[in-house]
């Protein structure tokens, strides 16, 4: 839940250079640049960044986690839609519904619904594919208006992360950081993941003394009394299918979008942004649906048995540094939408 009713503006970062090489993996496809609308954020941002080979791992201890138990994937509900503007859309104005100015005045597609439960996510790429305005509970029903609680415009080619609280996910980054977007779990997922666990498996007594740890800069409301006072697991946790664990020695199929998942979380791990009813949950966009197996949710039990700690992830060694097990993202290439 976000922690406050906001909207905060931001200029459109520089483009950054492509770090390292973009050769593609054997079974993905290689991209010399990239649309951030789709492919978001800088590529040293950590939801870019490869786990490393100095990461150091350690098993799950939390007392609100089963790491036996059951896993879902969040796609047409509580999930996170997303819609690409044109400068031919109409234009809505953004009211918060706490009460204040007008907001921004924003290029909104007709067809664009927040997600149907009750946080009714909704973002919004701008025509230029610099910004993304990232909403919560968010409200169309009338003409030329968004009604929302709260709103925060980030840049699609910036980290993703802040130091302070600046998003409408717990964690205080951008929402669609960590979404599994259309066509990823069929054609390959290259960004760290978002995932979610329930509020009785996060630890309150951070290292530091805080809820969290980074990238996080921000918790839920009401962590004080909703959170555990032990375990490992804390709001911005990485987690990760350790690089020793090949992938073709566990039961997990070689192929498909639980191949594609699990592959992920080995080269890049997933990152905890949220509190949730399920015992773990990741998230794709609705327009993954469709790749989507009717049985994921069980597929997706296997995976949790493999994740563990990675204990030394932070700013100077995002993905718990050393050598990337993988390429870096390529550069990022903005053409805006007539």
């Amino acid at each position: 839940m976000p922690r406050r009713s906001v909207l905060l503006l931001l200029l459109p970062l520089a483009l950054l250079p492509a770090k390292g090489c973009t050769e593609a993996l054997p079974d993905q496809p290689a991209y010399a640049v990239r649309d951030p609308a789709r492919w978001p954020f800088a590529t040293d941002s950590p939801w870019n960044h490869p786990i490393g080979s100095d990461a150091h791992f350690t098993n799950i201890h939390s007392p609100g986690l089963d790491r036996h138990g059951p896993a879902n994937i969040n796609v047409t509900a509580w999930s996170h839609p997303v819609f690409l503007a044109t400068t031919g859309d109409p234009q809505r104005t953004i009211i918060l519904r706490d009460g204040g100015p007008p907001q921004a005045t924003i290029h909104v597609p007709a067809t664009a619904t927040p997600d149907p439960r009750a946080d009714g996510h909704l973002h919004i790429v701008d025509p230029g594919r610099r910004l993304v305005t990232e909403l919560f509970q968010a409200d169309l029903s009338q003409p030329g208006k968004i009604i929302a609680h709260s709103a925060i415009q980030n840049a699609l080619t910036g980290p993703g992360i802040y130091d302070t609280w600046h998003g409408v996910r717990a964690y205080g980054g951008s929402a669609i950081g960590g979404l599994i977007r259309q066509d990823e779990l069929t054609r390959g997922i290259r960004h760290a993941l978002a995932i979610a666990v329930r509020r009785a498996a996060l630890n309150k007594n951070g290292p530091d003394g805080r809820p969290f740890v980074w990238p996080a800069s921000a918790a839920d409301n009401g962590w004080e009394t909703t959170y555990a006072e032990r375990g490992n697991l804390y709001m911005g946790t990485l987690l990760a299918i350790p690089a020793d664990l090949p992938l073709w020695q566990t039961s997990l199929p070689r192929s498909g979008p639980l191949y594609q998942l699990a592959r992920a979380l080995q080269d890049y791990g997933a990152y905890i942004t949220d509190a949730a009813d399920a015992n773990l949950c990741f998230y794709a966009e609705p327009a993954a649906a469709r790749e989507i197996p009717e049985d994921f949710a069980d597929q997706l039990s296997a995976i949790l048995p493999l994740l563990q700690v990675v204990t030394n992830n932070n700013p100077t060694s995002i993905g718990g540094g050393g050598i990337p097990r993988t390429s870096f993202a390529p550069p990022l290439s903005v053409k805006g939408i007539e």
